[in-house]
């Protein structure tokens, strides 16, 4: 009797597991997003990230209607409050007379009392990301905005520029699985990462740039591979061109993204030449942005690090030998792939340091490979013509991002790579599960899997967090 109990409660135990993570992955990111998100926006230390306290510069510096910095000689940046750049300093420098090099709550406590005083301004320089446009710092620049009215702190004005980075991207990923008509489990695996997180809880751009990166792969993904998908309309359009144009100005090596327009069938166009016209459309609709940007930027472009790089003239170093350049970077992911893998995951603090441990990230591998084989729909078909596209893109794709971290942080003609990341990769990860795709007809009750494979995943990612911030906080 009681093992008849005992194994009722366990059924209606999987019930209520299949009715909260099986049924609506769109709800799970949301329930399981948000709340984590708001932990690493609060939990992890002001200015952490790498590279955050020049993230959170330029944006305070648009807010106050700067869209373009100014350059002063060899530096790039522009005219702030000088309490920004005491903050920083205070969470930067002066944390490091603590011999564990974590940051004490009264420190922040401290921070938060600080004025802001505006009209007090010095010159500060950061050459990286005054290289960017204003459009992937729109929503930090809304929370910042808020802070100055509020005349909150330096600190406090950075955490809701982190909030809003972090609700902004939530908003757009949530649209994202909304919208793909398969893998909507391991979209959501993946913008759950920890890198991910990490990532739309800071300050950093490439928050805004993964999601925008993710709502297009999504908007391709469900006219290309869902079989009873409408014809293209006028709406559709507009949507990918809109999304398009914005990832111009995001990140300029992402324009390449409209060329996946050619996975869609011909039979969805009312003309099969359309779908090559979209593609052109769509693609011109992001180069256009990116070189208009480009054009204003130039002028004020100041090397971040003296390394060295000279990105005109790696780019003519290249064309001359594309096949040295090549073997430059096959070499590189081949000797560095691993590494990569790791860091694409488990945040990559610096060109030498994991946060998480291996253990983790090999579970959370064989957590996203797993819900990818079981996370399909009937209605879902990938042709091989698709997927020899997918393979090509992919490809060519890993090899440009190398590329631009090859001309922009070692000197031209160098026999090595510096500087690349594994977070760099991970807008390409959807692409390369994709390509894995498989419908499987003997698997029919995917929600029993579903039912235990996401307990797994929840309780390794609350372990995870906490490894996380044993380590921050």
């Amino acid at each position: 009797m009681n093992a008849q109990r005992r194994s009722r409660r366990f059924a209606g135990l999987l019930r209520a597991i299949q009715l909260v993570f099986s049924e609506n992955a769109v709800k799970a990111f949301i329930l399981i997003g948000l709340p984590t998100g708001l932990l690493f926006t609060f939990g992890t230390p002001p200015f952490y990230m790498l590279d955050e306290p020049n993230h959170y510069f330029r944006a305070y510096q648009i807010s106050q209607g700067d869209i373009v910095a100014e350059k002063r000689d060899d530096k790039t940046g522009g005219v702030l409050p000088r309490s920004l750049a005491a903050s920083v300093y205070v969470f930067r420098v002066g944390v490091q007379q603590y011999d564990d090099g974590h940051v004490p709550v009264e420190l922040i406590k401290g921070a938060l009392t600080m004025p802001l005083q505006e009209k007090d301004t010095s010159y500060v320089s950061f050459a990286n990301t005054a290289m960017y446009s204003p459009v992937p710092y729109l929503p930090q620049t809304f929370g910042i905005t808020i802070g100055r009215y509020l005349n909150l702190s330096p600190l406090g004005v950075m955490y809701l520029g982190r909030v809003f980075n972090l609700l902004f991207s939530i908003v757009l990923i949530a649209f994202a699985i909304h919208l793909v008509p398969a893998h909507r489990w391991v979209f959501m695996l993946i913008a759950l990462s920890p890198t991910s997180m990490f990532q739309m809880a800071s300050m950093s751009s490439d928050a805004l740039t993964n999601a925008l990166i993710l709502l297009f792969i999504a908007l391709v993904a469900r006219q290309a591979f869902l079989s009873e998908s409408e014809q293209i309309n006028s709406r559709y359009v507009v949507l990918l061109a809109a999304t398009g144009i914005l990832l111009g100005f995001c990140k300029p090596i992402y324009v390449i993204l409209p060329a996946l327009i050619v996975l869609i069938p011909g039979r969805k166009f009312s003309r099969p030449w359309m779908k090559y016209a979209l593609a052109c459309g769509v693609l011109l609709a992001a180069v256009v942005p990116a070189g208009v940007w480009n054009a204003i930027a130039k002028d004020i472009y100041n090397p971040f690090m003296d390394t060295g790089a000279n990105p005109s003239e790696a780019v003519a170093y290249s064309l001359g030998h594309p096949i040295q350049v090549l073997g430059i970077l096959a070499q590189d992911l081949w000797n560095q792939g691993m590494f990569y893998l790791q860091g694409l995951v488990g945040i990559q603090w610096n060109e030498q340091n994991i946060l998480l441990s291996g253990p983790f990230i090999a579970l959370y591998y064989a957590i996203i490979l797993a819900t990818a084989l079981f996370d399909t729909s009937d209605e879902v078909r990938i042709e091989r013509w698709q997927r020899a596209i997918l393979f090509v893109f992919l490809g060519s794709a890993v090899l440009l991002v190398t590329f631009a971290v090859y001309i922009t942080w070692v000197p031209p003609g160098s026999s090595f790579i510096a500087g690349v990341q594994g977070r760099y990769f991970l807008p390409l990860l959807p692409l390369a599960l994709l390509f894995l795709y498989k419908r499987w007809k003997p698997i029919p009750k995917y929600r029993a899997v579903a039912a235990i494979l996401y307990p797994v995943f929840s309780f390794s990612y609350l372990f995870a967090s906490f490894l996380l911030f044993r380590q921050l906080v």
